[in-house]
């Protein structure tokens, strides 16, 4: 048997067999049980893709082919290259199936990209990008260093297993090691220390929002131990004498801009609330030496609001601290997955709601955390998050 885990076809993940395995994701999603139930456990999600999420994937889309280019070719390329139209098609056919305004989104992101590339396109004279889109793993160990493994009840529906429900008349008891796993966006590695970085895409509506919160994400440490991983263990051991040197986290905002403003005079604004990158500015301005301070200060106060780059080094306490948690995590998954299988009505005590929710404005599963029923689960697709098939 084979492990299904949506979004991850690879075949390393895949031969994990009669296995589970968690994310990033649905760890985090444990900050509100009752979200981790309707999304993990029931496999529930929204029938339409928000505007911010589908841009992110787009962004992602882009950047893969970005960095699939740099990993052959190794030199820079201008936002203009016809290389790129066939990134854009892929795009605009994504956000046409998602029901996302797809001229609107291409605008901005050829715009994003034209930045990008000014700021960061020569990302080769410091590395060499040697993975793409690249799975992880690592194995859950307890505190003296074994393999965890536990015991879950899945049940048979066809020819593939699923974790049993309670109506599930067989429940067979299978006892598993878990594992937690990932996908790097990109590996880069340094040309002057030979060090692995894992490169993180990340897309926010506020870059600065998005840094006061980013230091103590435990995904830091998550992708630093499964690459240690797999370059020890697994199956990127041609790297296994490179040390992980850290994470860069590549920040694009997903914000819209606008034009300069003209003034009576006939000349471009200047106002410093008008937060209006330099590349775009420059394209109006051209090279008119009235505008020279201006776009000085563009670069150095509203480009990074579009575009940064952020290095996080990361010592070997805080990866065994992340890989403690995560056993914690492995064991507290395994409990509410069990107990679901096992009693009636266990998500109002597995899964219970959050006493004081600050997020239900913008949450996807408000409508049925409210009110609970058939008809609210019509309007949500419904998926197993996993299960195992030959």
């Amino acid at each position: 048997m084979k492990l299904r885990i949506h979004r991850y076809d690879d075949n390393i993940i895949e031969d994990l067999g009669i296995s589970f395995a968690f994310t990033n994701s649905e760890r985090n999603q444990l900050g509100c049980p009752r979200q981790w139930y309707f999304s993990y456990s029931q496999g529930l999600s929204t029938k339409r893709t928000s505007n911010a999420f589908a841009w992110g994937i787009a962004w992602h889309m882009l950047m893969e082919d970005l960095f699939n280019f740099w990993k052959e070719h190794d030199r820079l390329i201008n936002h203009t290259d016809p290389f790129f139209n066939e990134s854009f098609d892929k795009i605009e056919e994504f956000l046409e199936e998602e029901q996302a305004n797809s001229e609107e989104v291409i605008k901005d992101m050829r715009i994003a990209l034209e930045g990008y590339l000014i700021r960061y396109g020569d990302i080769f004279t410091q590395f060499r990008v040697v993975e793409v889109e690249c799975a992880l793993r690592y194995p859950i160990k307890d505190f003296n260093g074994n393999l965890f493994k536990t015991h879950l009840y899945l049940e048979r529906i066809g020819d593939r297993l699923e974790i049993a429900n309670i109506d599930a008349k067989k429940k067979i008891e299978y006892t598993m090691p878990f594992w937690v796993i990932g996908r790097a966006d990109a590996i880069v590695q340094s040309r002057s220390s030979g060090e692995l970085f894992v490169f993180d895409h990340k897309t926010t509506g506020s870059i600065k929002r998005f840094l006061s919160t980013c230091e103590v994400d435990p995904q830091l440490c998550s992708y630093a131990a499964m690459l240690e991983y797999e370059k020890t263990e697994g199956y990127l051991q041609k790297y296994k004498n490179n040390k992980v040197g850290g994470i860069i986290y590549g920040l694009t905002s997903n914000q819209s801009t606008s034009e300069p403003k003209v003034l009576k005079n006939g000349t471009f604004s200047k106002a410093k609330s008008n937060k209006i990158p330099s590349w775009v500015f420059k394209k109006f301005a051209g090279k008119d030496e009235l505008y020279s301070s201006h776009l000085e200060n563009l670069k150095d106060n509203v480009d990074p609001l579009w575009h940064q780059r952020m290095y996080y080094p990361l010592d070997r306490n805080s990866i065994n601290r992340w890989k403690m948690e995560s056993y914690g995590t492995a064991r507290r998954l395994a409990d509410m997955y069990r107990c679901l299988s096992l009693f009636e009505d266990a998500d109002s005590w597995v899964a219970p709601r959050v006493p004081t929710c600050k997020s239900t404005g913008y949450c996807q599963f408000k409508e049925v955390c409210l009110n609970d029923n058939h008809i609210m689960r019509s309007y949500y697709k419904k998926e197993n998050r996993i299960y195992w098939s030959k």
